[in-house]
């Protein structure tokens, strides 16, 4: 992100390059926070945060992400999620993308990479058919399926493509609660 002046973020988007497309809403943003720790050899502390400029109102094709406080205490091995994005084998997808992935254990994500990238901070998914991330879906939401909690941002995934049974890596979000709400004084919801 060094060097970026500005962002142009769609929301509600579903095609690449569908700017007429009915729902989208495009925003213009140069505030960010990169967390001050990133390290890009390594994918250490891939994830930033981007300030919109403006309050978003909520549509069919616009919905609010959900940070995942209720399951800090929970490694989320087993869950069924799944990542959206642009990516694709080739070039970027024209069609926004989606992946049925399952939530693996670290140790088993090890074998498959190495320890000095898989750490705490690193939630491993893989694709029930042999599936997973490709190039052109970092920075996307990896979700629970069946609602809008994100529990990751896409990483990293296997240099050889797409449909190579190899894990995709994402940020852990609740490894990153304490970073978003001293970032954004976005505060858990208080529970009675």
């Amino acid at each position: 992100m060094d060097g970026i002046v500005m962002f142009e973020i769609h929301l509600g988007a579903r095609t690449l390059n569908g700017y007429n497309e009915k729902g989208r809403l495009i925003l213009r943003s140069n505030k960010f926070i990169k967390h001050e720790h990133f390290n890009a050899r390594s994918a250490a502390n891939d994830i930033a945060l981007v300030k919109l400029p403006q309050r978003v109102e909520f549509s069919k094709s616009i919905q609010p992400a959900t940070l995942p406080y209720q399951f800090k205490n929970n490694n989320l091995e087993g869950y069924k999620v799944i990542a959206s994005g642009w990516g694709s084998e080739n070039d970027y997808s024209s069609d926004m993308q989606y992946t049925d992935l399952k939530v693996i254990d670290n140790q088993e994500c090890v074998k498959e990479y190495n320890s000095n990238i898989i750490k705490s901070s690193v939630l491993c998914a893989k694709g029930v058919h042999h599936e997973t991330v490709c190039t052109g879906d970092s920075g996307g939401p990896l979700a629970l399926k069946g609602g809008n909690v994100v529990v990751g941002v896409t990483s990293f995934g296997p240099a050889d493509g797409c449909l190579m049974n190899v894990a995709g890596g994402f940020s852990r979000v609740t490894h990153y609660l304490d970073w978003i709400r001293d970032n954004t004084g976005i505060q858990p919801p208080v529970v009675a």
